[in-house]
């Protein structure tokens, strides 16, 4: 890999299977330093990482996550790389949160692995299992403690 580090290698993936740039630092120890203390990386678009999750073909995956900001959604389906993305699609994250939303497939070993339904279109699979994680891991705390904050500023 000729990456200088995972978000950076995120970026590219990002632009190559998009067609979207993703702003980034310069000064690679930006990045490095001390990731967990920030609640963002400076001057780009990058929030932090998940912890790294293991592919059921055994390839080590290490989740970016950042901000795009509003995207339009046509634009994207025009500069999509194909040979990358079937298509391109937006799923709310009150969808995303709603139980209604969210199966379980059983795995050969006996595990539940999440899928996320919304109209015709299905996330699944790594993406599912990343996603699930964002969403228990960063969404719901964030959610729980601005509610309870608002409980408590009445």
């Amino acid at each position: 890999m000729t990456d200088e580090c995972m978000e950076t290698c995120a970026s590219r993936e990002v632009e190559e299977e998009l067609g979207v740039r993703i702003e980034a630092p310069s000064d690679r120890r930006l990045w490095e330093q001390d990731w967990r203390e920030r609640p963002y990386y400076p001057q780009s678009n990058i929030l932090g990482r998940l912890p790294n999750c293991v592919a059921m073909t055994g390839t080590l995956v290490t989740p970016v996550v950042g901000f795009m900001g509003d995207l339009d959604l046509q634009v994207l389906h025009q500069t999509a790389n194909r040979d990358e993305i079937e298509e391109v699609f937006a799923i709310s994250i009150q969808d995303l949160l709603n139980p209604a939303n969210i199966e379980y497939d059983m795995l050969h070993m006996g595990e539940n692995m999440p899928a996320f339904v919304s109209g015709k279109h299905r996330v699944w699979g790594l993406t599912a299992f990343m996603l699930h994680h964002f969403l228990m891991e960063v969404m719901l705390p964030s959610i729980l403690t601005f509610r309870l904050s608002l409980d408590h500023s009445s």
